[in-house]
């Protein structure tokens, strides 16, 4: 508080920038930093940081990285080619989970772990 005086920042002004990074109270930060841009860096208490994979003792996976099929009703050749399959694979899926045109897509990801996920552009405009 001592510093925040001398830099014209009151409480209010405070609490937002602890907001901004997680802290919904003064009492979950251990430390703060100030920084010379005007933002804040903080350390939360033990009780109040959010737990990692590591401290869970969960083992590391690999994140597949999703690969766009479809993007805006256009079919892409190359990303099919990369995963192993063919366009009449996909056009079978797409078929199967209910959407015959591919131009209703906006888009149609693939991942090995999850296989195809289909957005509709209608879904997003009802959203």
């Amino acid at each position: 508080m001592r510093n925040s005086k001398k830099t014209s920042l009151d409480l209010n002004q405070l609490q937002h920038l602890l907001r901004d990074k997680g802290a919904f109270s003064l009492k979950e930060v251990e430390h703060g930093v100030l920084e010379t841009d005007g933002k804040i860096t903080i350390l939360k208490k033990h009780a109040y940081d959010t737990p990692t994979n590591q401290s869970l003792n969960i083992k590391p996976t690999t994140v597949p990285l999703p690969l766009l099929l479809v993007l805006d009703g256009e079919i892409s050749p190359k990303n099919i080619e990369t995963v192993g399959l063919s366009e009449k694979w996909l056009l079978e899926e797409i078929t199967r989970q209910g959407t015959p045109d591919p131009k209703d897509i906006l888009f149609a990801e693939w991942t090995e772990a999850d296989g195809l996920y289909i957005q509709l552009h209608s879904k997003m405009q009802q959203s």
